[in-house]
C-alpha cells in the first residue's frame, strides 16, 4: 500500500456529495496483484476476500476502477459514478471489498485503487488483509495521520479591525497537521472577497488549502478573513444592502494585514492572492503600508483597472 498524509472533513452521510466533495478523499493503491496470482495458483481453490480494518472506526472508503496510471483523475475530471458513490465505513471488525474489485485486480494488477475519507482524527493505521477460505493469509499496514483540515494552516482574523464580530481568533503558531519543517519554505496567503461571513471564510479557506494540497503544493498556507459582510441581513443571504461600507473596511484592514504578513509569517518566498474585494485590502496593504510579497495574484479583482498603472497601484 502507498502512504500519504491526508485531511479530515466533516461528513454528513454515507456517500460522496458531488465533485466538490472529492478533494476530501485521497487514493490508496492496494498492490495485491502478485499475491492474488500466487493464491489463485495454489491447489484447492477457495474464496479470496480483501478486508480493510481501522481500530478507531475513523475511516471510510470507496472502491474504484481507477489504476495507478489515473489514480488522481477524480480531482480534475469526471470519473463515472464517483461523484455520487456510496462510502463504506472501515471498522475494527473489518469491511470486505466487493468481489468485482478483486476480479478487476486479477485482470489488471495496476487496478486496486480505493479512495479514503477521514471521519475523525486518528493516528491508527489502515490495515488491509487477504483471506482465503476463512483464514487470514496476508496483513499490511498503512501509517496515517488524520487531522482536521484547519490544523494544517495558519489563520489571521482581522474582522475586529473594522468593527466586525469575531468568534474565531487568529492562530499564528506552527500548524499541528503540517508543520513548517515539512514545507518547501514558501508561504501562500489567501484573502477572500466581499460578502463572506466568518463561517463562510472557514469554508473558503479549507477548500482553497485542500485543492492546493491535492495539486501538489507543499507551501505553508495562511487564511485571512476580514469584515466584508457589513449590513448583511442574515448569514445565509447572498447580498448586502451597503456594498461601499465594506470597501471602507477593506482600506481600514490593510495596515493590519501588512503588519501581520511582514512581521509574523515565516517563509523565504511569500505569495499572496486575493479574490474580488480582497484585492482592495491587499493593494492598499502593498502601496500604503509596505506589505512585502514576492508574487501577487488577483482573482476576479473588484479593483478598477484604472487603479493600476504599469503594475503599480496609483
Amino acid at each position: 500500500m502507498t502512504s500519504t498524509k491526508f485531511l479530515l472533513r466533516f461528513f454528513r452521510d454515507k456517500r460522496v456529495n458531488g465533485r466538490a466533495d472529492l478533494p476530501d478523499f485521497f487514493p490508496v493503491w492496494l498492490d495485491i496483484g502478485e499475491a492474488l496470482a500466487l493464491l489463485d495458483a495454489m491447489p484447492g481453490g477457495g474464496e479470496i476476500e480483501i478486508k480493510l480494518r481501522h481500530a478507531r472506526d475513523a475511516l471510510a472508503c470507496v472502491p474504484t476502477a481507477l489504476s495507478t496510471n489515473d489514480a488522481g483523475a477524480f480531482l480534475v475530471s469526471d470519473v463515472a459514478g464517483l461523484a455520487s458513490a456510496a462510502t463504506r465505513k472501515i471498522t475494527a471488525a473489518g469491511v470486505a471489498l466487493p468481489g468485482s474489485f478483486i476480479d478487476a485486480v486479477r485482470a489488471d494488477p495496476s487496478k486496486g485503487v480505493i479512495l479514503i475519507e477521514g471521519r475523525a482524527a486518528t493516528t491508527s493505521p489502515l490495515v488491509a488483509e487477504i483471506w482465503r477460505d476463512g483464514k487470514k493469509i496476508v496483513r499490511m499496514e498503512l501509517p496515517l495521520h488524520v487531522a482536521p483540515v484547519e490544523d494544517f494552516y495558519r489563520w489571521i482574523n482581522l474582522r475586529g479591525v473594522a468593527g466586525g464580530a469575531v468568534a474565531r481568533y487568529s492562530r499564528l503558531g506552527v500548524p499541528y497537521g503540517f508543520p513548517d519543517t515539512e514545507s518547501n519554505g514558501k508561504h501562500f496567503i489567501f484573502v477572500h472577497g466581499y460578502n463572506v461571513s466568518e463561517t463562510s471564510a472557514r469554508a473558503w479557506n479549507s477548500e482553497m488549502f485542500k485543492r492546493l494540497w491535492q495539486s501538489g503544493s507543499k507551501a505553508m498556507y495562511t487564511a485571512v478573513t476580514w469584515y466584508r459582510n457589513d449590513s448583511q441581513a442574515w448569514w445565509w443571504t447572498s447580498r448586502t444592502p451597503n456594498y461601499y461600507v465594506n470597501v471602507e473596511h477593506a482600506f481600514a484592514t490593510a495596515a493590519n494585514l501588512a503588519a501581520t504578513v511582514n512581521g509574523s509569517l515565516p517563509g523565504a518566498v511569500k505569495v499572496i492572492a486575493g479574490h474580488s474585494l480582497g484585492n482592495m485590502v491587499i493593494s492598499s496593504a502593498i502601496v500604503d503600508h509596505g506589505l512585502n510579497a514576492d508574487t501577487y495574484f488577483m482573482l476576479n479583482a473588484a479593483v478598477a483597472q484604472e487603479a493600476w498603472r504599469n503594475g503599480v497601484v496609483v
